[in-house]
Parts: C-alpha cells; structure tokens; sequence
C-alpha cells in the first residue's frame, strides 16, 4: 500500500491530486498492494482435436462494490492508475505460467500504453517468450503506431506473439490489425454469437479467418455458447477458439467442459483464399434459407434482367439463388420449356445447362 501519492502528483497538477485523493483510489491502492484480486484462466481451445492450446489470465477482484473487472480498469484509468494496475495482473499471471503445462501459452492483456512500457519488457524478459501472447485490449484511435511497432518488434524478437482482441467489435480492431500484422486475431464475441444463424456474422467471420490467412496469422473465436456456433466456426476454418460451451474462466489446472462438444461437430474445412471465400457448409445454406431471402417471390428487376439476357442471347435464362443437395432456386427465368416454365425450384437432376444446350441444338 502506498501511504503518499507519488512524485509530482500534488503541486501543480489539481486534477492527479484529487485523484490520489478520491477514496475510489485506496480501493485500488488496496488492490495493487497484493490484496483483493486474484487470477482465472480461460482455456483456449484448439477446435481441430479440442486440445488446450493457451489460457487467457483474467482478473477477479474481491471487494465492494461487486461488479465486472472491466468497471474496475476503466476506473484505475480514469483514476491516473490503469497503467499499474495492468501491470500488477500481468505479474500476477505471470507467477502462475509454471502451472500451465508446457506445450500451452498464456495470453495477459495490455493497453497500448501498457504494451510500451519498460516495465512490462523487463517482466517478459524474464519468462519463455515463445509461451507468452499478448493480447492488446485497446479500442480506442491510436494517433502514432510507431511506439507500439516498435514494442512489438522488440517482444518478437524474444518469440513473444501479438493478437488483437475483439477484432470485428469497432473501426479501431480493424486499423491495430491493418497497422501492427497480429500473429492472433480474436473475433469478438459480437461476431461469434448466432455465426450459425446469421448469414452476415458468417460472411464476416469467413471474411476475417481468409484475410488472416494471408496474414500467416492464427485466428481464435471469443464467446462460443453453442454447439451451432462451434460448429461454423470450423467450417470457417477458424483454429482456436473459448467460450462457455468449451469451458468457464477457472482457477488453475485448467479443464474443459465434461462431454468434449467439439468431438460431434462436423469436420472443418480450411479456409479458402479466393477473393470471395463460401465454403460448402449446410450451415449456410440453412441460415440463407431461413432468411426467406434466397425463395422470395418474385421481382421485376430480376425479371427485366432475364427477359433482357434471353432478347440478347436468344437462349432460356435463370437467375439461379441457390442451390442446396437437392434442388436448385430461380430469382426469375424466362424461356423454360414446360414443365420448367414459372417454377421457382428444380430437382438438381433438371441441369439448365443441359435444357439449353438442348433447345439451341
């Protein structure tokens, strides 16, 4: 416990002195004096063979009033004391990597100002760098990335690996990944949540694991809840991933959830480098369907587009919208023999191809 604020805290500066003075302060004072907070990990899950990968540290804090850890850092930072209180749950974690065993990594998270600090290079330097991640948490502009370059070139340099947390969340994930080549990308839980249901997360999801691709980059799903997320999420060909399905924030030796749900989802498939991926997943195409948007009714302008196609090249055309393991969907068609003509869905074995071939023969 520190008994008097620390140099150059009273004088000039009103605001850091009201702030050593805030009684919110010897709260967390009481917290960086070694009392009151305490270290969970979370598992991180290779969703390939459900093997324990890494462990997030996450800290618990024991005093009044309760709420969430991230009500507590956010009041350290307005508070003059994010920076240290950071740095203390870092320590705190590391003390505990000789209990993890050897083949998994630790993730701490750090803040850009954190991430900069003597400090924290002084307390990785000490510890394999090869099983540390860190995990920057900022979302907010960063206005000059040549500090936070410079940082992480110097933690590579000892095998330390970057990921960036949350991505997907905000415009500020996405520059930390354009700007800083993460050797992690965390899709947020925002993305994860309803992936299996929700045509848009998919894409975006699928989107991010080929972009990390090319990276060389690792990419690893927050808040997997269901075994319908866990299940697209493979198909995307994202490798690791936590969330409660697979297992809780715990004190150490780690465990994963009794029931191994990964083991009875569908095989993943990789991850495809085309510009526009779409992965052969019945995932999809259910969530499409359920959509109503890809067997609506029909439109004009899909119409007008087939009855100007069919004028120009003088064969039967059909906007097709999908296709599913047994039959395909028309958007519109115009020119189809019976008994083709005004369907909106075929059996897969009526190929158009085939019928045009046919009638221009």
């Amino acid at each position: 416990m520190l008994p008097f604020p620390p140099h150059g805290a009273v004088g000039t500066h009103g605001r850091d002195e009201l702030h050593w003075l805030d009684p919110r302060a010897g709260r967390l004072r009481d917290i960086l004096g070694g009392e009151a907070m305490h270290m969970v990990f979370q598992p991180i899950v290779d969703l390939r063979d459900g093997s324990i990968a890494g462990a997030e540290a996450l800290a618990r804090f024991e005093l009044e009033p309760r709420r969430t850890p991230d009500l507590w850092f956010a009041e350290a930072w307005e508070l003059g004391l994010g920076m240290e209180l950071e740095l203390h749950a870092i320590r705190c974690a590391l003390t505990h990597l000789g209990e993890l065993p050897p083949h998994v990594y630790l993730a701490v998270n750090a803040g850009p100002g954190t991430l900069c600090c003597a400090e924290l290079h002084e307390l990785l330097a000490q510890m394999p760098g090869d099983r540390i991640v860190v995990e920057l948490t900022e979302h907010v502009r960063v206005d000059d990335y040549t500090p936070l370059q410079t940082a992480i070139t110097r933690l590579r340099t000892r095998g330390t690996r970057l990921a960036i947390d949350d991505a997907g969340a905000g415009f500020s994930s996405f520059q930390h990944v354009l700007r800083l080549r993460p050797d992690i990308i965390k899709l947020d839980r925002s993305l994860t949540s309803g992936v299996d249901t929700n045509p848009v997360r998919f894409a975006l999801a699928s989107a991010l694991a080929t972009f990390a691709g090319t990276l060389g980059a690792r990419v690893c799903a927050e808040g997997i809840e269901t075994q319908g997320e866990l299940a697209a999420l493979q198909r995307i060909g994202v490798e690791h991933g936590q969330g409660f399905l697979l297992a809780r924030p715990q004190r150490l030796p780690l465990t994963l959830i009794a029931g191994e749900p990964w083991a009875s989802a569908p095989r993943r498939t990789a991850p495809s480098f085309l510009a526009s991926p779409v992965p052969g997943s019945h995932a999809r195409l259910d969530a499409l369907a359920r959509t109503g948007l890809m067997d609506s009714d029909a439109e004009e302008c899909f119409d007008r587009l087939t009855r100007l196609a069919t004028r120009k090249l003088g064969v039967p055309v059909s906007i097709v919208s999908r296709l599913d393991d047994h039959r395909q969907f028309f958007k519109g068609s115009v020119g189809l023999p019976e008994p083709l003509a005004g369907l909106r869905q075929t059996p897969l074995e009526y190929s158009l191809c085939r019928h045009v071939v046919t009638l221009r023969s």
